[in-house]
Parts: structure tokens; C-alpha cells; sequence
């Protein structure tokens, strides 16, 4: 327990130097909602066992977590499919703007007989939905925990094994506790269950024993991205479509993708000004496309224009010892022509703030359609506007050179 206090108690010096009130430190609840402008910083997603914070594991909780203003929306008898419901249609975790989630899911699945796979593939779905939630978002993905019978207990190991893979050290990590909850496979710790599934009080004061120092590290931003994305689906869907390509070549680098689909200049303004994704990250480079949506809405090319040298300034603001690398607005199959103009028109006045330093620009226009502004297809999906796995593999050798230079000298 000792590491997590520690861990616990360094999260909380960070803001008791600076923050004070008529020379008396603030609350930590106080402090929390100063920083983050947040009702929740921490956020809790899972099924029974997540519930039972407010349970057997209720005064840990009150202890550990309730200070931070975390908020438990684990239910009792939750699937990974019906947590994706929650969030898309209940609106769970709308408007929360946590810093922190911490998922652990995928023991009720097994109980229906959901193929492994499935329940990683769901998995997967419910990180892609927390992030579109809670830009800026880091991700603690629990392990499955185990459970008394060998045939349930060797699942649950092929699923952790799956779901290991989505940690790539920035904004989404994984922990497998399960060494700390089993003596062998198939048989648990007996203080540590209620009924072979469920915890008791000693049982969840090991969960937060065991998932202490990484809770802590996480929240006190020991993890920087070493490049952060912005933009909308285009950048977004690096976590869906281009997700191969993202592991192979971002993962390594620290990359942070809070990108939002359907984000205009102005909602990514919003994000930096108001949500804060940048507060804090020191990143070498950001990576900022945004614009499409925009055109798509009518909004014309002077506006998008005005919005992104806004956006500029507070990236320079937030990151000041940062590279920018600012790409054009990518061709889109099947769009009026005032549209390509527009865009056209954007993207010559965005090459205007290239300067070889800190700000590098670049034109993929060339690599995914022809001259006549025919998209490559094959780059596209059926709608010719998201890319497919082939148009985000073009895309990451088409920057590959630049960032690297940028990377390098940052």
C-alpha cells in the first residue's frame, strides 16, 4: 500500500505548492475542479466488480478515490455490449471531461460464452467511444480478473492477452493484476473473493495496492506525448482504420490522438482553450489537420483560415518548446466544386505559414488524387471522404521524413 500512497500523496503535491487561498491550501476537491474544470477527473467503468466500489470496496473508494471527484458508473451484470449502449445512448460519461478512466470489463461476456475475440474486438469499440468522449482522455484497461474454474479462469487469460495489445504507453495502458488475485489457474485468493467472482473489502484494497503506482504515475502526467494529434474523423480514426499503422509507427513515439470526428476549427479551438488537452503534455510536435468539416458545413475559406492561426497560437502557447507540423486539407470524392476550391484556397494559404523552423507544412493533395482532383479510391472508403488502411499507410510514409526531421530537432 505504501507505493500508492506515495504515488497518491506526489499527485497531490503537485498542485498544494502553487495553489493557495488567502495563504491556505485549497481542498483537493477544490483543487481538482480549479484544474481540470471537471465534475469528475476520474472516471470508473465496469460491471459488478467495478460496482462494488460503492460496496465492499466502499471505504478504499472513500479513502483513495472519492477525493479526486471520481465518478463509478459501474453496473451490476454489465457486458462490454452493454457499456458501448451506455455510453452512446445513455450519455454515461458526456460531458465529464476526465482525465483518467480506469475500464475493466469482459467477465460478464465470458459467462454468456462471447468468443474472446469478440469481447476484445468490443473492448477496443468501448476506448475508441471513451476518447470521443473525453478528448485529451488517458486510459487505465484493467485485466479481466480471474475466477475459480480452470476452463472460464484460461479464457479470461486469451482475452488479457488480446486486450494487452490497445496499451501503447501514452493514453491507453494495461494491467493485469491477476498474479495478485491467484494462486493458479483456476484457483483465487479465498480473502480476496466473496464468491469466487466477487470481491471482498480486502480484495479491493489489493486492486488499488496493486493498480496503485500506475494510477498515480498516469495522473501525475509521468507519461508526455512525444506527439499530439488534432484534427477530426480523419485523424481520429488512426484509432480505428489506422490502427495497424498507428502501433507500428506512432506507438513507439508516445503518441497522443485527441482528435474528434465531426470537429470543426472552432470545436478544436474549444478543446484547447476550454477542455485543456494540451495543459501539460511539453510534446515535441503537434500534428494538426482540420478544415473538412468546415467546408462541409459552408463555412468559407477566410473563417477556416482566421481559425487555424488561432489554433497555431495556442499550440505555440501550450507547447513552446514545440514543432507544429500543419497538413492540408486531404481531396474528397463526390464534393461540389466550390468545396475543392475552397479547400484549395485553404490549403495555399496554410503553405504561406511554413517558416523551416518551428512550423512545417505539407500538401498530401498530390499523393491521394490526380491532377483533376480524382481521388486514388483505393485510398478511400465507400463514402470517398475517411480513408482506408491504405490511404493511412500513404499518409504515414508521405509525413514520415518530415516528422522524423522534426522529431529529431525539437
Amino acid at each position: 500500500m505504501a507505493s500508492f500512497v506515495r504515488s497518491t500523496l506526489y499527485f497531490f503535491l503537485l498542485f498544494a505548492v502553487s495553489l493557495q487561498v488567502y495563504g491556505k491550501p485549497r481542498g483537493i476537491r477544490e483543487i481538482v475542479e480549479t484544474r481540470w474544470n471537471k465534475r469528475g477527473q476520474v472516471v470508473f467503468l465496469g460491471d459488478s466488480i467495478t460496482a462494488g466500489w460503492n460496496g465492499n470496496g466502499r471505504p478504499t473508494f472513500t479513502t483513495y478515490y472519492e477525493p479526486l471527484g471520481t465518478v463509478n458508473t459501474g453496473v451490476s451484470g454489465d457486458r462490454t455490449t452493454t457499456i458501448i449502449d451506455r455510453i452512446n445512448n445513455q450519455g454515461i460519461i458526456n460531458d465529464l471531461h476526465a482525465y483518467l478512466a480506469v475500464l475493466k470489463i469482459g467477465t460478464n461476456d465470458l459467462s454468456g460464452n462471447v468468443p474472446e475475440q469478440t469481447v476484445a474486438d468490443n473492448i477496443a469499440t468501448i476506448l475508441g467511444l471513451i476518447k470521443s468522449k473525453n478528448p485529451g482522455v488517458r486510459i487505465l484497461l484493467l485485466g479481466v480478473l480471474p475466477r475459480t474454474g480452470e476452463a472460464i479462469h484460461t479464457r479470461i487469460r486469451t482475452v488479457n492477452t488480446l486486450i494487452s495489445s490497445y496499451a501503447n504507453g501514452n493514453d491507453v495502458f494495461f494491467l493485469n493484476m491477476e498474479d495478485k488475485f491467484s494462486t493458479a489457474l483456476g484457483t483465487v485468493i479465498p480473502e480476496l473473493f466473496t464468491d469466487g467472482l466477487h470481491l471482498t473489502a480486502a480484495g479491493y484494497v489489493k486492486w488499488a495496492e496493486t493498480m496503485g503506482p500506475l494510477f498515480g504515475q498516469i495522473l501525475a502526467g509521468s507519461y508526455s506525448a512525444k506527439t499530439v494529434w488534432l484534427g477530426d474523423s480523419l485523424s481520429s480514426q488512426w484509432s480505428s482504420t489506422g490502427m495497424s499503422v498507428w502501433n507500428q509507427h506512432y506507438a513507439a513515439l508516445q503518441s497522443l490522438n485527441v482528435a474528434v470526428s465531426g470537429h470543426k476549427t472552432n470545436n478544436t479551438l474549444d478543446l484547447i482553450e476550454r477542455v485543456g488537452v494540451l495543459n501539460d503534455l511539453n510534446s515535441k510536435v503537434a500534428m494538426l489537420m482540420i478544415g473538412g468539416n468546415d467546408l462541409q458545413d459552408g463555412i468559407q475559406a477566410p473563417t477556416i483560415i482566421t481559425n487555424i492561426n488561432r489554433i497555431i497560437a495556442h499550440i505555440r502557447e501550450k507547447i513552446p518548446h514545440g514543432r507544429i507540423l500543419l497538413m492540408g486539407l486531404l481531396p474528397a470524392g463526390g464534393v461540389p466544386d466550390w468545396v475543392i476550391e475552397e479547400g484549395k484556397l485553404v490549403n495555399d494559404a496554410l503553405a504561406l505559414l511554413e517558416n523551416g523552423d518551428d512550423l512545417r507544412y505539407i500538401d498530401m493533395r498530390a499523393q491521394f488524387a490526380d491532377e483533376n482532383e480524382n481521388i486514388h479510391e483505393e485510398l478511400y472508403h465507400a463514402d470517398r471522404v475517411h480513408l482506408s488502411v491504405l490511404g493511412y499507410e500513404l499518409w504515414q510514409r508521405t509525413i514520415a521524413d518530415l516528422l522524423a526531421e522534426l522529431l529529431e530537432f525539437s
